[in-house]
């Protein structure tokens, strides 16, 4: 059952050794706002989002793989953000409260039980359009741009691990996510991935078994999109300026997301999605796939050998 502690992904930091050309691949093919600089960090929004960011770009030392700084959740209230912060130091995971940052305020950092990076605040500073951009929607806080192929909000991460279920049971059980989707090893009950959701879009972290066994890694993170048409038109921006291209267009059978992975200039790799099934059953009863039905290929075949990795 839905405990509601979480009310959503905030926003996700990701470390790059290429941050201004990462920053402008987020501005420039994806159309985000540049909304902040600190110190070597970039922040960034996306056209329909309220808070301060959702994405923060920090410089890595040359030569440094890709990797995840931090990936932050709003509390459901301050009274669940007093409940997550005594469930994670009852696990010993806590790491202590930081003062805060660019856009929101007091945060609670921890781990996953597999050495995820987590933190959750709720106190925020919602983004005010500077003059000119308000639009005329209300639902969004400012017009549509007009570069690259805008996203429209930020979806999900697809977090790494040694074991998923572990990870999964503290997400789920602990911190009140729902465990709509996972896939098993066939002949047994060993989770490949399993899709959680703090709210009702399928999922907005889904957890992955790394094929080598690594931890606290990051697979993805995502953006999404009104419509296919919008993913299409990425596709030819990606071929024509030539962004590395790693998987799709195409749809997965599991969540039923249309998808496009590429990588951005510092190496991680960004999905763009749209469309997928919502979530409003309390008692949602987990959707269950084997291996062998390759939960993640609807219309094509098998991963590229690519997406096995980070």
């Amino acid at each position: 059952m839905w405990k509601h502690l979480v009310s959503q992904l905030a926003h996700v930091e990701l470390k790059t050794d290429v941050v201004e050309e990462s920053a402008a691949f987020f501005h420039d093919v994806l159309g985000m706002e540049e909304s902040a600089r600190d110190g070597d960090s970039i922040y960034m929004r996306t056209y329909a989002e309220f808070h301060h960011h959702s994405l923060k770009l920090t410089q890595a030392p040359r030569g440094d793989r890709p990797d995840v700084g931090h990936i932050a959740f709003r509390a459901h209230g301050p009274d669940e953000l007093d409940q997550l912060v005594a469930i994670a130091e009852a696990k010993g995971l806590g790491e202590g409260w930081q003062d805060g940052d660019i856009g929101h305020g007091k945060a609670f950092r921890f781990r996953s039980p597999d050495g995820h990076p987590f933190e959750v605040f709720w106190d925020v500073e919602e983004w005010v359009a500077p003059e000119g951009m308000p639009g005329p929607v209300h639902t969004r806080p400012q017009k549509m741009p007009t570069r690259g192929a805008p996203v429209r909000r930020l979806d999900h991460v697809n977090i790494t691990c040694s074991a998923v279920r572990p990870v999964r049971e503290f997400i789920c059980d602990d911190l009140g996510f729902l465990h709509a989707e996972m896939a098993v090893i066939d002949g047994s009950e060993e989770e490949l991935i399993s899709l959680t959701t703090s709210n009702n879009i399928n999922h907005d972290v889904s957890i992955t078994k790394h094929p080598d066994g690594l931890s606290g890694g990051i697979s993805h993170t995502a953006f999404s999109y009104d419509t296919r048409d919008e993913i299409m038109h990425l596709a030819d921006l990606c071929r024509d300026y030539d962004v590395p291209m790693e998987w799709g267009p195409s749809r997965h059978r599991g969540s039923e997301l249309f998808f496009f992975y590429v990588r951005e200039p510092g190496g991680h790799r960004i999905e763009l999605c749209t469309g997928g099934y919502l979530v409003f059953a309390p008692d949602w009863k987990t959707v269950r796939y084997l291996a062998s039905e390759n939960q993640a290929v609807y219309w094509t075949g098998d991963l590229p050998e690519s997406m096995y990795g980070d």
